[in-house]
């Protein structure tokens, strides 16, 4: 028996949450690192009240992992990372 997947991953080992500044009403919710299943229910909460009230009251630091960043440059070091 076998398994395979992707395991999708940032530049920064980071995940890329929020909404696509060109796209009207595209959002996005990757590059977990093969972590996303134990980081969904949050996030998932999170992008559900941003698509529909455009702020979320779930504690996310929505600049932290904005998709926009590797545009700028802006690559993330955590203190602390998982795998």
């Amino acid at each position: 028996r076998q398994w395979a997947g992707f395991y999708a991953k940032t530049p920064d080992n980071n995940p890329a949450i929020g909404r696509i500044q060109h796209v009207d009403e595209l959002y996005i919710a990757a590059g977990f690192s093969g972590h996303g299943f134990m980081m969904a229910l949050g996030v998932g909460e999170a992008i559900a009240e941003l698509i529909v009230k455009g702020k979320s009251k779930v504690p996310l630091d929505w600049d932290w992992y904005d998709p926009h960043r590797f545009e700028r440059g802006e690559l993330r070091s955590a203190a602390f990372q998982i795998g």
